[in-house]
């Protein structure tokens, strides 16, 4: 009787966390969603298979020209298709699936490390702003932590049934439809197939090897077609000759890394929820001192931006509480703890050692991972410890509740879609040309949004980066007006001299009569 009665408290624990996830999430998703270049990017590819159906081999490309697979284009094909162009269902999908991430996180947790670990971690993956922000951002890389548990889950239930090695090889798989920063976790998978060589039978390795294969066909048949540009992926990396690679800085990506433990755990209330997850905005700026400190536009960016910059104090010691859970002999001798140190020391040493530029979505796979580790260390302290702990983490809780539901939105879509339609009504529909001016939002994803929400424009300074995909839509026709869509609070590098200005939110518009 007892023992029911402790479990319908527990259900309904969880469920009023999940329910804490959905609401975090969706609450003014209108306002916060944001679209930028990655998005607009994505929309573009979607929108060729949308006009004119056809296979495609490929996704995005990442850093080197690494070609991602087109899993995540026909997914937002899909979803376009259905709003008709609309990019809004793109952020309730996206909020979806972090709830869904969340409960991923609860049996994960509650698995392999029990009840009071797995939802401690929910939680605070329901909870904690940085998170809570990535999951309202609609982009090949929502898919990562939820890729990343079940990468985890499989690799530690593989120990009594083999056939989780076949449910592996699928979501590796996807890993390189969405972002290869979880590719290191095949290193630890490679380890345990090793140990466990004499248990896995020959069926189970074939069908793996199957599953993997027909999940990442598009990009074999893509290499096959174009001089194994992928697979020479990591010469050109190296080499620094392509895009994206550049020396090693371990100093640089250290700083990265406390910086975004910093950040995981607290962001400051009131502020735009756009400038914590930008990419303009957040690249490390303090980071970036380490590299050049005369470098007066990251200077610039810090000043201009509301992003929040952690305490050196909450770094350094949320890193030491890292390296006691990474140390101590006792987690490694359980599989259960020791797959998790593992993963996080593979997935750390790789992200140090990466030859290229950090970003902080590059440890988004990392953060489910890094939240049980409380719980787990919960376990092991005393009882007033276990008082600290858990309080602690409620703590965090309430405050990411709270910077979340304070949170502005000057530079969300609802803004831009308000804009857009003042715009129109000084331009009717007269052809105009549109250009973007800005620092951290200058890449905003205007001309897509005009077209659905407005009028498209006969030319953009977009084209210069994905004409490609619209080559028939660039018009050599004179344009009636220009107009600059400008962040509002930089200095401006034009005359706004004979101009209509409009303004929204974050955002100003500068038409110009031609």
């Amino acid at each position: 009787m007892k023992k029911d009665k402790t479990n319908r408290i527990r259900i309904l624990l969880l469920a009023m966390v999940l329910l804490l996830a959905c609401f975090l999430r969706v609450y003014k998703l209108a306002d916060n969603f944001v679209f930028g270049v990655d998005e607009e990017y994505q929309a573009y590819l979607a929108q060729t298979i949308i006009k004119n159906f056809h296979i495609i081999w490929v996704g995005v490309s990442s850093t080197a020209d690494f070609y991602l697979g087109p899993f995540w284009t026909y997914l937002t094909a899909g979803l376009l298709y259905l709003s008709k162009g609309g990019p809004l269902i793109t952020g309730y999908f996206a909020a979806f699936l972090g709830v869904a991430t969340t409960l991923a996180v609860f049996v994960v947790g509650n698995k392999l490390y029990g009840y009071k670990t797995g939802i401690l971690a929910t939680l605070l993956y329901s909870s904690l702003p940085l998170i809570v922000y990535f999951d309202q951002k609609y982009w090949n890389v929502s898919l990562v932590p939820m890729l990343s548990l079940i990468l985890l889950l499989s690799i530690y239930s593989s120990r009594k049934n083999e056939k989780w090695w076949i449910v592996f090889a699928l979501a590796y798989g996807l890993v390189f439809h969405t972002h290869l920063s979880l590719a290191p976790i095949g290193i630890v998978a490679l380890i345990f197939i090793i140990n466990r060589r004499k248990k896995i039978h020959l069926k189970t390795y074939l069908l793996s090897i199957l599953v993997f294969t027909v999940v990442v066909s598009p990009l074999i048949a893509f290499d096959y077609f174009h001089k194994l540009s992928n697979l020479t992926f990591p010469l050109r990396l190296v080499s620094g000759s392509k895009k994206g690679s550049s020396q090693i800085n371990l100093l640089y990506r250290t700083v990265v890394f406390s910086e975004t433990l910093g950040r995981l755990a607290y962001l400051k209330p009131f502020r735009n929820s756009a400038d914590e997850t930008n990419w303009g905005c957040t690249s490390m700026s303090n980071a970036k001192y380490f590299q050049d400190k005369s470098n007066k536009y990251w200077q610039t960016i810090d000043r201009v931006t509301s992003r929040t910059n952690p305490s050196l104090l909450l770094s350094v010691l949320l890193l030491l509480v890292l390296v006691r859970f990474l140390t101590k002999r006792t987690f490694w001798l359980k599989d259960n703890t020791k797959l998790l140190s593992m993963a996080v020391i593979t997935y750390l040493v790789c992200f140090l050692l990466f030859p290229g530029d950090a970003y902080e979505y590059y440890l988004i796979g990392l953060f489910p991972l890094l939240l049980f580790i409380p719980g787990i260390l919960m376990d092991k302290a005393s009882s007033s410890g276990k008082m600290i702990i858990a309080g602690t983490l409620v703590i965090l809780s309430f405050l990411g509740v709270r910077t979340v539901v304070t949170s502005t939105n000057d530079y969300g879509l609802e803004v831009k879609r308000q804009l857009i339609s003042e715009v129109i009504r000084v331009v009717g529909k007269e052809p105009f040309e549109l250009k973007s001016e800005g620092m951290c939002h200058i890449a905003e994803g205007w001309r897509y949004l005009f077209s659905i929400y407005g009028q498209r424009p006969i030319r953009s300074s977009t084209d210069q980066i994905f004409g490609w995909l619209y080559p028939g839509e660039i018009l050599k026709d004179k344009a009636k007006y220009l107009v600059v869509m400008s962040e509002s609070r930089v200095a401006l590098t034009f005359s706004t001299a004979n101009s209509i200005v409009v303004k929204k939110g974050g955002f100003s518009a500068y038409i110009f009569r031609n």
